[in-house]
């Protein structure tokens, strides 16, 4: 492929969400897209770890990875194809829980983290667009987490995910303010809700209920 503001921007716009910005905007955002390459094997993101860019999967592809906090092993959630957005989840929840791993050898373009929120901040149907949905990797983290927290160790977590992930929705709680009444609550910190037909998942108290 080629590596030249004018592709990128023919590549942002075809492939990624991004394709909602104004024309003219898109044109100067692709100007400040950096390719990096990364080897087979090699870690474009790391849980545990905050990434200072956000990255879009140009050439080749990635393994996005669990693990189970009951025993620590990996497991491929997702197989990540050229389009893919990677870091936002790690910037929405302001909890580094995404891991990226190359697959083959791999391009991603690099945005740097301020120039992602100026666009969220500016767009506000962008921002809806990351804000409003979520990913295997947060399913599965929370699951994960509250599993771990009520010392379950039955369920296989990537397939519960998968079951769950198709009905959940979005919702979000801002300091001071409870889910279930919308009236004043005693937390003082942001917080998301992700509520499904069969399980609702807070990660202001990881809370399990089954409906």
């Amino acid at each position: 492929m080629t590596y030249t503001t004018k592709a990128f921007q023919e590549f942002l716009s075809s492939k990624t969400l991004l394709s909602q910005l104004p024309g003219d905007v898109l044109a100067e955002v692709a100007t400040k897209f950096k390719p990096w390459r990364y080897r087979m094997g090699q870690a474009i993101l790391m849980r545990g770890k905050m990434p200072e860019q956000i990255f879009v999967l140009y050439e080749g592809k990635a393994r996005s990875l669990g693990f189970d906090p009951r025993t620590e092993i990996p497991t491929t959630l997702e197989l990540l194809q050229p389009g893919a957005i990677l870091g936002w989840m790690d910037w929405v929840r302001g909890v580094p829980c995404e891991t990226a791993i190359a697959s083959s050898e791999t391009i991603c373009l690099a945005l740097e983290l301020a120039e992602f929120e100026k666009l969220l901040e500016e767009y506000p149907q962008l921002q809806a667009s990351f804000r409003d949905r979520s990913t295997p990797i947060e399913v599965f983290d929370l699951l994960g987490r509250q599993l771990e927290e009520q010392a379950r160790g039955e369920g296989e977590l990537r397939k519960i995910t998968a079951e769950l992930l198709a009905d959940i929705q979005v919702h979000h709680l801002y300091s001071g303010r409870d889910f279930d009444t919308g009236l004043a609550a005693e937390k003082d910190r942001k917080s998301t809700r992700l509520n499904s037909s069969h399980t609702v998942i807070s990660y202001a108290v990881f809370c399990l209920k089954k409906k």
